[in-house]
C-alpha cells in the first residue's frame, strides 16, 4: 500500500472511531525521572518515556512529590506528549491501560491494518475494514 493510501486509510479509521464516539485523551508524561523504594517493597518509578492519562499522571505526580518533598515539584510536572512523531503501535496509559491519542507511523498503520484483517473483531469485519480503507 502506498504512503498516500495509508494516510487516507488512517484518516478514514480515525473518522470511524470518532463517529463511533471514541475520543482518546492526549498522552501525558511526568518530567524528570524518579525511582522511589517504598516500605512495602513496591517501587514508585517513572521516566519521560512512560505515558499516562490525565488522572493517572496527576495521581502519580502527587504521590511522588509527597514522598520526595515539595522541593521536587519543580522537577516533576506534567506535560502533554507530542503525538506528531508517530508510533509503531497503539499507545496506552502505563498505569490503567486506557487508550491514549496517537498517530501511527507508516509501519504502524500497515501493521494495524494487517492485524485487523487477520483478526476480525465483533465490531468490524475484515470486509468492512477493507471497504473503509480501500474505497
Amino acid at each position: 500500500m502506498t504512503r498516500s493510501k495509508l494516510i487516507a486509510a488512517s484518516d478514514r479509521l480515525d473518522a470511524f472511531a470518532k463517529d463511533s464516539g471514541f475520543d482518546a485523551q492526549p498522552p501525558r508524561y511526568i518530567t524528570g525521572n524518579f525511582n522511589i523504594a517504598l516500605h512495602d517493597g513496591e517501587i514508585l518509578y517513572s521516566d519521560e518515556a512512560h505515558l499516562y492519562c490525565a488522572d493517572c499522571a496527576t495521581s502519580l505526580q502527587r504521590r511522588a512529590i509527597t514522598l520526595l518533598g515539595p522541593q521536587s515539584e519543580d522537577d516533576h510536572f506534567i506535560y502533554c506528549a507530542d503525538t506528531s512523531l508517530g508510533e509503531d503501535g497503539p499507545v496506552y496509559c502505563a498505569t490503567c491501560g486506557v487508550t491514549l491519542d496517537y498517530q501511527l507511523t507508516e509501519h504502524g498503520c500497515t501493521t494495524e491494518l494487517e492485524h485487523y484483517e487477520e483478526n476480525p473483531s465483533a465490531d468490524i469485519s475484515p470486509q468492512e475494514l477493507r471497504d473503509r480503507t480501500h474505497p
